[in-house]
């Protein structure tokens, strides 16, 4: 495997867990974790999760493949969508 392929394995991995990972910074960040609070609380969950996910999508320019993990890590989502790059 060259120095590419290994590249475009490791963000293919990254990608698949991004969303995850996006869910748990906000979880662990006092100040994301209020506003994400806030946020829920005056338009639901699944609506502000549906946002984040999409904007995670289109910030860094990825496709979705129609498949979700259902067992992410963060606990603040029951699953996600995994992504891939385009």
């Amino acid at each position: 495997m060259h120095a590419k392929d290994i590249a475009k394995a490791a963000g293919g991995i990254l990608t698949e867990r991004l969303t995850d990972e996006i869910f748990l910074i906000i979880q662990r960040d006092r100040t994301l974790m209020q506003a994400y609070l806030a946020e829920i609380a005056a338009r639901g969950v699944n609506a502000v999760n549906s946002e984040i996910g999409k904007e995670v999508k289109n910030l860094f320019g990825l496709l979705a493949t129609g498949t979700r993990n259902d067992e992410p890590q963060a606990t603040v989502i029951q699953s996600h969508e995994i992504l891939q790059f385009k």
